[in-house]
């Protein structure tokens, strides 16, 4: 398991679920992060992640995460919902790839991620909210319900 299986993986997920994303043009081993993983975009279109030298491989999935985010970015005007979205992309890359540590934890620690909460937990119940629109915080503030 490696940074670019984990890219790979996730941005078929996106795919999958007809979402715009920006692409990570780089990740750097950042020692200034003291742990875990940090988006950061650079443009319309692309972003940096930048993570910690103590993330073990069995952690990863922060990468899918941070990516979360990268799609998050470029599906959307303005809204609360970026860290939940993240979450609910690293859940379900690491459902089907990885099952890490946290992703055992999830159900128990996540309380507030409204995404996985109004998706059930359940990546065809996503796939079909990303596909017909049913994420309001998907869309442009001006076609919001």
């Amino acid at each position: 398991m490696d940074i670019g299986f984990i890219k790979n993986v996730t941005y078929s997920l996106f795919e999958e679920c007809k979402l715009k994303y920006k692409k990570c043009n780089q990740f750097l081993i950042d020692e200034a992060h003291e742990n875990g993983a940090l988006w950061v975009g650079i443009s319309d279109t692309a972003g940096i992640i930048f993570i910690s030298p103590s993330v073990p491989i069995s952690d990863y999935g922060c990468i899918a995460h941070e990516l979360g985010h990268g799609a998050h970015e470029a599906s959307r005007i303005d809204d609360k919902k970026g860290e939940g979205f993240a979450d609910a992309i690293r859940y379900f890359v690491e459902e089907k790839h990885i099952k890490s540590d946290w992703f055992n934890k999830a159900k128990s620690a996540i309380k507030d991620s409204s995404v996985l909460v109004e998706c059930e937990w359940d990546f065809l119940v996503f796939k079909e909210m990303c596909l017909s629109d049913k994420f309001n915080f998907l869309k442009p503030i001006s076609q919001r319900l």
